[in-house]
């Protein structure tokens, strides 16, 4: 009488249909979709797709074979590349959109290709990727931006093309809050404050328009899923993060009192955590100081005290509940 072996791994693989790699593919790129669609787990989308390209690549399929077949279509390819860019897996998102666009010609690809390697600051490959999704696509208020980005990080001998590119992904209608507000800290960061204050201003009308369901936050979507949200980084609400910034850029132009003014809506917001309030009650109070406010500081310290302590006691309780 004929056994199965005992191990659960070799029992799963006699017992499995054996499909084609072809058929495999499909499958597991069927399976990511279904999982994308009910948004439980991502995690699980990310597994399947991977595991699709590496069947692609272990069984050494044709290139053209999988041009011609679209055994993994460009948009799995493109939700993979988004995907892997939020967890941050910079190495493994390369190998696997440089694979990709040697299947497809694909002006998202090269996007997200270029993103990838600004992330790892890959200056001369980010910029060679990024040109060519441009030359593919130069309307895409998306490259234009990230573009920008590169020219900043590449130096102030770069600032001039900075600000040409900037100007481009803003005449094309750059509506994604996310990018907008990355590129305002890129201009910051080199204290062209009044540009950053400029940008910082229309991401919190874009967002202030999504909450109010004006504007489809969809339709506002374009690669800020490339990189996790500020909720989702901080455990705070974007808003008050975005107010957050623009104080700091007020701040920094020597506008005390406007700065005060968004430091304290940071304060009052509910959906602000405790860090982001701490700063904020902080630098409230330096400005207080500066200003000669003196019958509000008391408060501000306070305020600043209770947060402190709020913050060291949830510490020391996350630190007890992990032991």
């Amino acid at each position: 009488m004929f056994t199965i072996g005992t191990d659960p791994a070799t029992q799963a693989s006699l017992l499995a249909p054996q499909y084609s790699p072809e058929t495999h593919m499909e499958a597991k790129v069927s399976e990511a979709f279904t999982w994308y669609r009910t948004r439980v787990n991502h995690d699980r989308v990310v597994d399947a797709l991977v595991m699709a390209v590496q069947i692609a690549m272990d069984q050494s399929i044709p290139i053209e074979d999988m041009r011609r077949g679209e055994f993994i279509p460009l948009r799995a390819f493109l939700l993979l590349g988004k995907l892997l860019l939020q967890t941050g897996e910079w190495a493994q998102t390369v190998k696997i959109l440089l694979y990709a666009a040697q299947i497809y010609t694909s002006a998202s690809i090269s996007l997200l290709l270029g993103i990838a390697y600004l992330r790892m600051e890959k200056l001369e490959d980010a910029e060679q990727a990024l040109l060519q999704a441009n030359l593919l696509d130069n309307r895409h208020p998306d490259i234009w931006a990230y573009l920008c980005i590169l020219c900043i990080q590449c130096g102030g001998h770069r600032l001039a093309e900075a600000d040409a590119c900037l100007f481009q992904t803003l005449r094309l209608q750059q509506a994604d809050p996310n990018i907008l507000r990355e590129l305002a800290t890129s201009f910051m960061a080199v204290d062209k404050l009044q540009t950053a204050e400029d940008l910082i201003r229309r991401t919190i009308v874009l967002e202030t328009a999504a909450m109010a369901g004006t504007v489809n936050p969809a339709a506002t979507a374009s690669f800020s899923s490339t990189s996790p949200s500020r909720s989702a980084k901080s455990g705070g609400g974007a808003g008050s993060y975005n107010r957050k910034l623009l104080a700091d850029i007020l701040a920094g132009q020597n506008m005390a009192a406007k700065a005060i003014e968004e430091y304290q809506a940071v304060l009052q917001d509910e959906d602000s955590d405790a860090a982001l309030k701490l700063h904020a009650a902080q630098k409230c109070s330096e400005l207080l100081h500066t200003l000669g406010r003196q019958e509000e500081i008391a408060a501000i310290n306070q305020i600043i005290t209770q947060l402190s302590n709020a913050i060291a006691n949830a510490s020391a309780n996350g630190s007890v509940s992990s032991q």
